[in-house]
This record gives C-alpha cells, sequence and structure tokens, in this order.
C-alpha cells in the first residue's frame, strides 16, 4: 500500500502530498497491533470478533495491492481505502467468525450464506481477487448486525410493559379505495400495542 501511495503522489508537487502522504499506509499496521492488543483482553470474542479480524484486513491489503499494482489508482481512494480499514480494525461492529458448533442451518445461516457468495465470487473475477471476498465479508456482516439490531428492538417491545412508540400509519380502505394516515402513540407490551394499533387500523 505503501508504494502504491508512493507512485500515485509521484507526479505531484507538494512535499506534503510526495512525502508524508503515503506514510499514512502504516496506520494500517499501527491499528493492526492496537486490534491485536484488544482481541487479546476482549471476552466478547469467543466465537465472532468485534471489528474487522486483522487476518482479513491483510488478505484484502495484499490482494488489493497485488491486483492493482500495475493500475493507476487515485492517492485519494487509496487514503480512503486506509482510512475505512483502519476504523474497522477496531470499531464495535460485530463480525461473524467461520466457527463452526454444529451443521445445522439455523445455527450456521450466515456463514453459509458467505460462502456460497464466496464461491460466486471466486467464479467471476478468480483467486487473485480475494479482497472482494473480504468486501462481502464486511458487507455480510453489517446486514446482520442490522437485522439483529432491529430483531432486538421489536422483542424488547414485546417484553417490556412500559414501551412507548410512535407509529405513522397508512390504510387503505377497500370500499372506497382511499388511503388513510394516522399517527398515534401506542404503549403497553407487545401483544397490548399490536391489539391497539389494529383497532386503529379498522377505524
Amino acid at each position: 500500500m505503501f508504494s502504491m501511495m508512493q507512485t500515485a503522489t509521484s507526479q505531484l508537487t507538494c512535499w506534503f502530498m510526495t512525502d508524508v502522504l503515503p506514510c499514512t499506509a502504516f496506520l494500517i499496521a499501527a491499528f493492526s497491533a492496537l486490534r491485536l492488543g484488544k482481541f487479546n483482553i476482549d471476552t466478547r470474542q469467543k466465537t465472532s470478533f468485534i471489528g474487522l479480524p486483522t487476518p482479513s484486513n491483510a488478505i484484502f491489503i495484499s490482494s488489493f495491492a497485488v491486483c492493482y499494482q500495475d493500475a493507476s489508482v487515485s492517492v485519494w481512494a487509496l487514503l480512503a481505502i486506509v482510512v475505512v480499514f483502519s476504523w474497522l480494525l477496531v470499531a464495535e461492529i460485530p463480525m461473524f467468525s467461520l466457527k463452526l458448533k454444529n451443521l445445522t442451518w439455523r445455527d450456521n445461516s450466515t456463514r453459509y450464506v458467505f460462502l456460497a457468495g464466496c464461491v460466486v465470487l471466486v467464479l467471476l473475477l478468480g483467486v487473485s481477487h480475494l479482497y472482494a471476498l473480504i468486501v462481502w465479508y464486511i458487507l455480510l456482516s453489517l446486514a446482520t448486525w442490522c437485522l439483529a439490531k432491529k430483531t432486538a428492538r421489536y422483542e424488547k417491545l414485546l417484553t417490556n410493559p412500559g414501551a412507548v412508540m410512535d407509529i405513522r400509519m397508512t390504510v387503505v380502505k377497500p370500499e372506497t379505495n382511499m388511503n388513510k394516515t394516522t399517527q398515534i402513540r401506542v404503549t403497553g407490551n407487545g401483544p397490548e400495542m399490536f391489539a391497539v394499533i389494529s383497532q386503529h387500523a379498522m377505524r
């Protein structure tokens, strides 16, 4: 990455761009060391990861460098990669691991989807473009995390008797073919909320 940034800035005249900016590539090494330090004392990472694993980051950087070492890549694109992947190393974002406790779909659906996507990407791009697999891993981890947060929110509504929710709903009346938009505030646990919402929808 350092040599790529040197090449990308070699035609520039500003000393900061040619001498200092390429050194930002070493941020990846610094944040990798920081991540390893956090990983060794973080008890939450027994079956999954918090942040991008260092080996995955290394695969992305090395594969990207091999594939685009002779290509003309913008220095700003390279800088963005350095910043984003340095942040991902220490970000508080859960990322799944490939550790299998069993082979059931229910417990390993995310892993199976990831492996299937990897096969497709390898067939389309070839083995040399391993960086695409890491991008796929990150995107799938983010999607899984967002889905888990949404599921946890609804589970909290189902069990919390003092929950409050503002709802804006649009109901289509078949007999008049007209839309009716209503905004209501409901309180209580999940079943009570759904009962109130259903009553308003029937009006």
